[in-house]
C-alpha cells in the first residue's frame, strides 16, 4: 500500500486541487478531490489482480466510473 503522510496528502491536493480535470458542469457531483487522491494513492499502491479497478472501487465503497 502507497502510503504518505497527513503533510505530504495535504501538499498534492494543494497542488492539484485547482486543476481544471476536477472541475464538474454536469449534473451529476463528482467525487471530491480529497477521495479521489486518497483512491489513486490507494491503487497506486496496489499491484497484480489487487489493483484492478473494480477490486479498488469496491474496496472505496465507490462506482466504476467515478
Amino acid at each position: 500500500m502507497l502510503r504518505v503522510s497527513p503533510i505530504v496528502f495535504d501538499t498534492i491536493l494543494t497542488l492539484i486541487q485547482d486543476h481544471p480535470v476536477f472541475a464538474n458542469n454536469s449534473n451529476v457531483p463528482q467525487a471530491s478531490v480529497e477521495e479521489q487522491l486518497a483512491v489513486t494513492l490507494y491503487q497506486m499502491g496496489r499491484y497484480g489482480n489487487a489493483a484492478s479497478v473494480e477490486d479498488v472501487a469496491r474496496i472505496a465503497g465507490i462506482s466504476e466510473g467515478s
